[in-house]
């Protein structure tokens, strides 16, 4: 039985995976694997087309960063309106997307000088009127300049630490309870935060599965944030609807 509610779990479980996602779709592979010379400048683009029968309100925002404090600066994130220097944590909004139209997610590097290494980051996308629509852009980046040190570390509040086997949150969408399985890992405390990271509300972890009542919060996309004592364990995204 324990066997067959972990299969279930995973087959319901996928990080900012969604179901009935009819608001837009990716005209490029949405995993993009960037490769910058040393030195160089690249774009790597992911365009996105609107699958509604009227405009597209899409909005996005930086939710994992493996880039460290030494790449600041050398590399931006843009949409179809704006660039941004880095990788923006608060939400960014596209300008209107017309019937049949495409727009772009677009990762800048500006030369990587003087490092190597292999961060990786990742940005939440959804339909700002349809938020069962949600999915998400992935930039997986290698740089190997010749002699150059390492570069890596994780920023922000937006972070997600990965483990996908071992930390499950369902039903998600969900519009009054959420199932939290911890299955090995050790969580005291279980946090909610909204897309600013700013904490909702503390809930106690009692055990190893964990059932919280969200039927009162607003309808909306929020981060839940699980902790040990003062240590971040990792971070999930869910839907209020």
């Amino acid at each position: 039985m324990k066997t067959i509610l972990s299969i279930i779990s995973i087959l319901l479980v996928s990080n900012f995976a969604f179901a009935q996602n009819t608001s837009f779709g990716f005209v490029d592979d949405k995993v993009q694997n960037v490769i910058p010379t040393c030195n160089g400048s690249e774009t790597y683009k992911v365009h996105l087309l609107n699958l509604k029968s009227d405009s597209l309100a899409l909005a996005w925002k930086g939710i994992y960063n493996t880039i460290d404090s030494c790449w600041l600066n050398q590399f931006s994130v843009c949409d179809n309106y704006n660039c941004y220097l880095d990788l923006p944590t608060q939400t960014k909004y596209f300008s209107k997307i017309g019937v049949g139209d495409t727009a772009n997610i677009k990762f800048g590097n500006a030369g990587f000088t003087g490092f190597s290494g292999h961060p990786t980051i990742k940005i939440l996308i959804w339909d700002v009127e349809a938020l069962q629509s949600i999915d998400t852009i992935t930039y997986n980046v290698t740089i190997e300049c010749n002699g150059a040190p390492q570069c890596n570390g994780l920023l922000s509040i937006g972070t997600e630490i990965e483990d996908t086997l071992a930390f499950f949150i369902f039903p998600n969408p969900t519009s009054d309870k959420l199932i939290v399985d911890c299955n090995r890992l050790k969580v005291t405390q279980l946090n909610i935060l909204n897309l600013e990271g700013k904490k909702i509300v503390s809930f106690p972890a009692y055990s190893k599965i964990n059932q919280l009542n969200i039927e009162w919060l607003e309808k909306g996309i929020y981060f839940l944030q699980a902790l040990n004592g003062n240590n971040l364990v990792t971070i999930k995204t869910f839907v209020k609807i």
